[in-house]
């Protein structure tokens, strides 16, 4: 006979494996939970809310850029900056949508690794419920699993991961704390990518600071464009990472921000993919009278304006002086001239991340 005891320990194991199997299911269809977190007063807000200029303050001058360099690589990347830039300006799902159909492969890629990441997170969750029960020894947590493969799969889910480590009331807490590692210790890109993107941006052909040259750099021993620069990132979420410096005239300490070299494209096919995994579960009735498409259309055209760092410079501008009538609340001022639309660099602030 079985004692009331063990059933009561075998009912309480089964009832934590069905919200870990509830909790994956949120991970299978990351989109769709990011899509229904967001709050419909904040759908709203980014619906009605007037259009913010898309170009730098005055005080904020865009160095001319370099010469482009003739290859299939540079003129497949051009491609994708135009398609962004007219985004930015006009957000279209159909030219998300034509952009996936020449992209054939790579958003079958892309969803082929967005189901292989649910996968492994399934049988990640399943295994520690498994050690739960005595069954089986689970390495790790569930929500380091989490965050490691929503890390891999880029900028998009990385900002599902960054949302939903604010939603306790969807994920476990544990797995909450997790995902907000995602939010300033994301997986960094390589450096030197980063100090080509600052050349290329710039035209600069010497060393980005002492010691940190760019791959190709026409003149090494030159001047440098910072007195100095960490040679590796101090913070990395989804779309960049920031680096801590020194200005060559002056001194000023300085935050230099840089966009991932693959964070465009990335993004529009992972756009492209869910737009088509959104139509037909439509389609199919399962999501009721809800339109995932328009929300998606609201979610995206945010992503591609944060892709124009210009639209930061402008942001915290306009920030600024919304809070001026309270006297003491400031924002970091970007320094004049450096700054393009896959660039950045502001003062340096002393701080600590609010939780």
């Amino acid at each position: 006979r079985r004692s009331p005891t063990r059933c009561a320990c075998r009912r309480g194991v089964a009832s934590r494996r069905e919200k870990m199997r509830t909790a994956t299911s949120a991970v299978g269809a990351l989109v769709l939970a990011w899509a229904l977190v967001i709050d419909a007063a904040a759908l709203r807000n980014i619906a009605t809310r007037g259009a913010v200029t898309m170009q730098a303050s005055a005080s904020v001058a865009v160095p001319v850029p370099p010469p482009p360099v003739s290859s299939a690589a540079s003129s497949s990347a051009s491609a994708v900056d135009a398609l962004t830039a007219r985004l930015n300006e006009q957000y279209q799902r159909e030219a998300v949508i034509d952009f996936g159909k020449s992209q054939f492969v790579g958003v079958s890629g892309r969803l082929s690794a967005f189901t292989a990441a649910y996968v492994r997170v399934r049988q990640k969750w399943n295994a520690e419920g498994d050690a739960e029960a005595g069954d089986a020894e689970a390495g790790g947590s569930r929500g380091d699993a989490l965050r490691a493969e929503i890390a891999a799969l880029g900028p998009v889910a990385v900002k599902v991961g960054q949302t939903l480590s604010q939603r306790p009331d969807i994920l476990p807490k544990d797995v909450c704390e997790a995902l907000k590692t995602l939010q300033t210790g994301n997986t960094p890109f390589a450096d030197a990518d980063a100090w080509r993107v600052i050349a290329d941006e710039t035209g600069w052909d010497g060393p980005i600071a002492p010691g940190l040259a760019p791959p190709g750099c026409a003149r090494p021993d030159g001047a440098p464009l910072f007195a100095k620069l960490s040679a590796s990132p101090i913070a990395a979420a989804s779309l960049g990472q920031v680096y801590r410096g020194t200005l060559a005239d002056g001194g000023a300490e300085v935050a230099v921000k840089v966009q991932r070299p693959s964070a465009r494209r990335q993004i529009l096919l992972d756009a492209a993919a869910i737009y088509a995994v959104c139509a037909l579960t439509e389609r199919a009735g399962l999501v009721g009278d809800i339109d995932l498409l328009k929300i998606l259309d609201l979610v995206f055209s945010e992503v591609v304006r944060e892709l124009d760092f210009t639209n930061e410079a402008t942001n915290a501008a306009a920030f600024e002086r919304s809070l001026a009538h309270l006297g003491y609340a400031t924002v970091p001022q970007v320094v004049p001239g450096l700054v393009t639309d896959k660039w950045i660099v502001t003062e340096w602030v002393y701080g600590r991340h609010l939780d």
